[in-house]
């Protein structure tokens, strides 16, 4: 996946523009994968899973 949008400039130290640019993207990177139908709601699911009803393989 490729982010295209374009990272706002800021008026900041570089370390704190560069954070800036990290959590810009973070946050792309977020509303592109809600995006995909069902995603939101596996992820919702499995964080409400119990730890015990996990298992170590991945099952694929």
């Amino acid at each position: 996946m490729v982010l295209r949008d374009a990272v706002p400039s800021y008026d900041a130290t570089r370390s704190s523009q560069a954070s800036t640019e990290v959590e810009w993207r973070a946050i792309q990177e977020t509303r592109q994968l809600v995006s995909i139908p069902g995603l939101r709601e596996s992820i919702l699911d499995g964080m409400a899973t119990d730890l015990s009803e996990l298992s170590s393989e991945p099952g694929w």
